[in-house]
């Protein structure tokens, strides 16, 4: 695409959107500092996704012109976001948003700048063939030739693997008439029929290109077309065409014997053809004009107006298609047959097969449904639709006795099998995926299903079902119990799609597993914007490649194979800016880092630093920096303490040494980790921990992130990788750390009940993220921001206080072991409401530090209930009394109350 062309649409929509505000300079010292807000402030994913959560969301909204309001506000929303965050990696998500929402407005011309933006800007995303494709949509619409030209040979060349590149090809092809470049219309026709054999388009160019040459009067190159035609594409709508056209070019040739025999045989070879009667009375002429020469021609001359086969085929079609929509299926199914018998040639010929298929599966459900009836009157109801679809005049015995007579796979694998060139092989294909799925759960992806639906992936690329394909591909991959399966069925899909699906992978279950986990987290997101809330995009295999190149990476890391893993980021930041270009190039500094090639990961790291201030990993470059002076020594010395944990050394892992933790972590989350400055909050958190409980920093605690997603407290904790995701989990190990915390301030006093300790850490856990949220949205400004963190905080809340109002109603009817954390942590809630400390603050956590100094005073071998309830007294005194009584906590009074 003319980059002159686009810089003019560039420059309007940044008048329209505003300047791009330049990225403020940062300083790590304040990831130091005790606030979480110095933390949200650093360049940090955390506060651009929650922007554009925000806009997205009011994306999702707009589905219908008369939303007016709604849509002005989904506009206002991307515009804010593109004005103060254009260049993160959610900018290409953004402007495809905003083109969505302008689209459902009408606006042409904001559509045409959302989209031409993206292609500049972001020309390897996974969107930017989506967005080429809705561009030259506009441009043809717009009757503007060129530009549509421009946009759709962008697509194709820039995208040769994309789901629209046939279809470009073929808009190509409709442009170039437009402005009468014939030439240029061959070659588009010739790369169609080239490069895109299973395209619905392939045997339609075929036609178009011997048509072409046939206006021409190059009749020999018509017919060899023509004749590829009908050898490629057998069963298409085409092929009686194709062989018409070899009959013309015969004739005109001056070939006539040969041309008879040609329209002889549409006569007889292709009979339910609307071009027979046109045949008949060519071959008539023909025939009359070589008898003319006294040239025997045997046969008899046809009666074209007693005999039009066409016009026959078509009205027992209609008969067929009347009795489908009544549901008469059986008597459809009949008439389809006859149809099939009688009318070889006709364009609907493998149509009739496709409807059989359908009848059969309709009678299915129905079959299905009668099958789940509940009393008569459902039965009753079902019999009547029963006997319309089947002509029977009785409920059969059992469904088992019904579904034996035939099925709707063997009439649509027929098409698949047999019918080469048609348009319908990928349709019946998915017919059958759809037979092999259960009808009551929809979504299920059975074994069958995967695998037929993968081998419509191998075998119609650019199928309408592509993307649907690929989603229900990877999710049965990703599903532990079906990995017996995969082992087998794998290796097909490994060697069509390499890039992808990796060679050999599946001989190592968990990294099979951790891989294909990572892509369904991708593709499913893609399919709910795609499909769930109508954006413009699909993300198929070739949309893929650069998530599989940096995943394989990351997992080729976490094995310690660094080399090979370079290789493979190298080739993707060779690739151009994309979603995953900075991350990448975080992960290379590294991979060079380990081999000990350390001036090559210093100019990684700056490169980093310098292209992607907003990537949130720009204030990790300067730690690395440092690490890399210190000779990695820091990160050493905790390495052992982490592999009994972990089943193995960690030394090859990611690792962050911060001032109170220090996180190791895989590389498939570490770059994602470090771009939300978890382990700055996690620092944070320690730190916070330590001077509210009164304990003295003695050692770091040491974070492992597991990838096998299991979660403990101690030192190390272990952490799950799978809560670090986009966004993360945000209790992720705050309630490890302050469970430490909390066990730790109360050894031995409330080591006895493990309800109070871990009552006591839920409510410090969500103190903490409460403080995270709101300390957030203060410092970046935005309420909505923290929306998703802030209802975790208070449905944690109202499940505490839920939990202790039941413990209350139980009465004298509950026992010691009903007191389970969730109601200690209720009841915590519940004294700081009473105490009025929730009329500020959702949740105050500063009025329980003397609770852990008041513990100190009370006696060693004070039962752990006498010394939580005592504690507590002492804190907040009579009030608090009163509920602890009511709770059944027992209070000794004989101790004076400590100063809070």
């Amino acid at each position: 695409m003319s980059r002159a062309r686009i810089t003019v649409v560039l420059l309007i929509l940044f008048v329209f959107f505003g300047a791009i505000a330049a990225a403020e300079d940062f300083d790590i010292s304040g990831a130091l500092q005790p606030s979480f807000a110095d933390i949200a402030l650093l360049p940090s994913r955390l506060t651009y996704y929650n922007e554009h959560d925000d806009a997205a969301t009011a994306t999702y909204t707009c589905c219908k012109p008369s939303q007016h309001k709604q849509i002005m506000a989904a506009i206002r929303a991307n515009e804010v976001f593109l004005d103060k965050y254009a260049d993160t990696d959610f900018g290409d998500d953004t402007l495809m948003h905003y083109g969505r929402v302008t689209g459902v407005q009408g606006d042409f011309r904001a559509q045409v700048s959302a989209y031409s933006i993206l292609l500049e800007r972001y020309p390897h995303s996974h969107m930017a063939d989506d967005a080429a494709w809705q561009l030259a949509k506009l441009h043809a619409k717009d009757k503007n030739h060129p530009r549509a030209i421009e946009a759709l040979e962008f697509l194709v060349r820039k995208f040769p693997r994309s789901t629209w590149a046939d279809d470009a090809l073929m808009s190509l092809v409709n442009e170039y008439n437009e402005v009468d470049d014939p030439r240029a219309t061959i070659d588009a026709l010739v790369e169609l029929t080239e490069r895109h054999s299973t395209s619905d388009y392939g045997a339609r160019a075929l036609h178009l290109l011997a048509t072409k040459y046939f206006q021409v009067e190059s009749y020999d190159r018509a017919m060899e077309i023509s004749e590829d035609l009908i050898d490629r594409y057998s069963m298409t709508d085409w092929a009686d065409d194709a062989q018409m056209m070899i009959a013309n070019s015969l004739r005109l040739k001056g070939e006539l014997r040969a041309a008879l025999d040609a329209y002889e045989y549409i006569v007889n070879q292709m009979y339910g053809s609307s071009q027979t009667n046109k045949a008949m009375r060519e071959a008539n002429n023909l025939r009359k004009r070589l008898q003319q020469r006294r040239e025997r021609t045997g046969g008899q001359s046809y009666d074209t107006l007693a005999y039009d086969p066409g016009r026959d085929a078509k009205d027992l079609w209609e008969r067929a298609r009347h009795h489908e929509n009544y549901r008469e299926y059986a008597d459809a199914i009949d008439l389809y047959r006859e149809f099939i018998g009688e009318f070889p040639g006709h364009d609907s010929y493998d149509d009739a097969f496709f409807h059989i298929g359908e009848c059969y599966r309709q009678m299915k459900i129905l079959f299905e449904d009668i099958n789940k009836a509940k009393g008569p009157d459902d039965l009753y109801r079902l019999s009547k639709r029963y006997q319309m679809a089947t002509g029977a005049r009785r409920m059969a015995s059992s469904v088992d006795e019904v579904l034996a007579i035939k099925d709707a796979s063997s009439a649509y694998a027929a098409i698949v099998n047999d019918f080469h060139g048609s348009p319908l092989r990928d349709d019946a294909l998915y017919k059958i995926a759809e037979a092999y799925t259960p009808y009551e759960d929809p979504e299920a992806v059975t074994p069958d299903t995967a695998y037929t639906l993968q081998q419509l992936l191998i075998h119609f690329p650019g199928s309408n079902y592509e993307f649907e394909a690929l989603v229900k591909v990877v999710r049965f991959y990703a599903d532990s119990k079906n990995y017996e399966i995969a082992q087998r069925i794998y290796p097909e899909a490994s060697r069509a799609m390499p890039d992808v699906f990796p060679a050999g992978l599946v001989n190592d279950k968990d990294t099979f597993l951790r891989l294909m986990r990572l892509y369904k987290r991708h593709t499913e997101f893609a399919w709910f914007e795609g499909y769930k809330k109508h954006i413009k995009y699909v993300m198929t295999p070739a949309d893929l490649v650069q998530h599989a190149y940096y995943y394989q990476s990351a997992l080729l890391m976490d094995q310690g194979q660094f080399a090979r893993a370079g290789q493979l980021l190298q080739k993707l930041v060779g690739l151009g800016t994309g979603d995953l270009t900075a991350p990448a190039l975080y992960l290379l500094a590294r991979c060079h880092q380990q081999v000990g090639n350390t001036e090559q990961a210093a100019a990684v790291l700056q490169d980093l630093a310098n292209s992607f201030p907003q990537s949130g990993l720009a204030d990790d470059v300067k730690q690395i920096q440092q690490e890399m002076a210190d000779g990695g020594l820091a990160a050493a010395q905790y390495a052992q303490q982490v592999a009994e944990v972990a089943g193995g050394d960690v030394g090859h892992l990611d690792c962050h040494v911060g001032e109170n933790v220090v996180v190791f972590a895989p590389y498939t989350v570490a770059a994602l980790m470090r771009q939300y400055n978890m382990p700055n909050i996690w620092d944070q958190a320690q730190h916070v921990l330590l001077d509210w409980t009164g304990v003295p920093k003695s050692e770091k605690v040491v974070i492992y992130v597991d990838p096998s997603r299991r979660q403990s407290a101690g030192n190390p904790i272990r952490v799950s990788a799978a809560g670090i995701k986009d966004p993360p989990d945000w209790m992720i190990g705050l309630v490890q750390l302050s469970e430490n915390a909390v066990r730790q301030a109360t050894d031995p006093w409330l080591t006895t009940q493990p309800a109070l300790i871990d009552g006591v850490s839920q409510f410090a856990a969500a103190s903490l993220q409460y403080e995270l949220v709101t300390e957030t949205r203060d410092a970046i400004g935005s309420a909505s921001a923290v929306k998703l963190p802030q209802e975790a905080v208070i449905r944690s809340r109202e499940r505490a206080l839920k939990a202790l109002e039941e413990y209350v109603r139980a009465g004298a009817q509950r026992q010691q072991h009903d007191l389970k954390s969730t109601v200690v942590a209720g009841m915590l809630y519940s004294i700081l409401d009473a105490q009025g400390y929730s009329a500020d603050q959702l949740i105050d956590r500063e009025p329980y530090r003397a609770f852990f100094l008041n513990l100190k005073a009370i006696s060693p071998r004070a039962h752990s209930m006498y010394a939580f309830g005592t504690a507590l007294d002492r804190v907040f005194g009579g009030a608090a009394r009163n509920q602890l009584t009511q709770w059944g906590i027992p209070v000794f009074t004989g101790y004076s109350r400590l100063a809070g």
